[in-house]
């Protein structure tokens, strides 16, 4: 169980700093195209 719950933390982890990055790249690409 123990396992599972740190695989999940780190697939997490790295969904979050994936979405932040597309978030930023998107706020720029909106940035640009005004």
């Amino acid at each position: 169980m123990k396992l599972s719950f740190t695989k999940m933390q780190a697939i997490g982890n790295d969904f979050i700093i994936i979405n932040q990055i597309e978030t930023s790249y998107n706020l720029s690409a909106k940035v640009i195209q005004k």
